[in-house]
């Protein structure tokens, strides 16, 4: 018909089924896509003549929403983590991480928040690796709890990883609302992740599927809570500046005109 248009990525989209994605990219007149790294896996796979149709706007929440209130925490340290009980998610090898941590008698306690299609293996493997005493699986839960668990635990951890069928994820919003309560977070060193976390300023990132390494930065920030605690403000600082939502119309404004 003609008619101008422009189209937002997403990642399924992008990596599981990319239908007729070549050619929505070369009749659009604009693109917007999440990440740096989005980005450059379009123009590795579709052309680097595209570059200047393709804009990055990140994702955002409201900071106000997300205020710490810097309630006492528990004597025992909570590991808090929140998602859908994917693969995707790391969650398997955050469970491996545990084993090691309670191995070498690191105090901690582990909160997974979420519900999903990998919910009974990973109940499986906490019976087999023997941390049902420090893991907990607390189902999923509506916003406001989960507000609660933010404001209680000490560290946040999102173990993302690239599943063999491709499956990823963005830059997780679960990672954003805990940089805005002020929590250190560890996370991997994938897709757009290392956009929003640099490692050790606002948390710690490690390869993915590596529970060893996973285990190092859990002990670090478990014994470290100064460092965890500067994490946490520069973490929240980072949000303000650069994944607030109430900066994407603005930045929306600029691609369209």
């Amino acid at each position: 018909l003609k008619i101008p248009f422009s189209f937002t990525e997403h990642a399924s989209n992008m990596f599981i089924d990319p239908l007729m994605f070549g050619t929505k990219l070369c009749l659009c007149k604009t693109a917007v896509t999440i990440s740096e790294y989005n980005k450059k896996y379009l123009l590795s796979k579709y052309g680097e003549d595209l570059a200047d149709k393709i804009h990055i706007i990140h994702c955002g929440i409201d900071p106000m929403l997300y205020t710490p209130h810097h309630v006492a925490k528990s004597e025992l340290p909570v590991v808090l983590a929140v998602g859908r009980l994917v693969e995707m998610k790391g969650f398997y090898f955050l469970l491996e991480a545990c084993r090691l941590l309670k191995d070498k008698g690191v105090r901690f306690t582990c909160l997974i928040v979420g519900d999903g299609e990998e919910k009974q293996t990973l109940l499986s493997r906490v019976t087999e690796l023997g941390v049902k005493d420090v893991v907990t699986f607390q189902g999923a839960e509506i916003q406001e709890r989960v507000m609660q668990f933010l404001q209680e635990a000490s560290i946040f951890v999102l173990p993302s990883i690239i599943t063999e069928e491709g499956r990823r994820d963005g830059i997780p919003v679960a990672l954003m609302e805990a940089m805005a309560m002020e929590l250190p977070v560890i996370s991997t060193k994938i897709v757009g992740i290392p956009e929003l976390i640099e490692d050790g300023k606002e948390g710690l990132l490690v390869e993915e599927k590596n529970p060893a390494q996973l285990a190092d930065a859990l002990e670090f920030l478990l014994r470290d809570t100064s460092t965890g605690k500067e994490m946490g403000k520069q973490g929240r600082l980072r949000i303000i500046r650069e994944f607030n939502i109430k900066n994407v119309p603005e930045q929306f404004h600029v691609v369209f005109n």
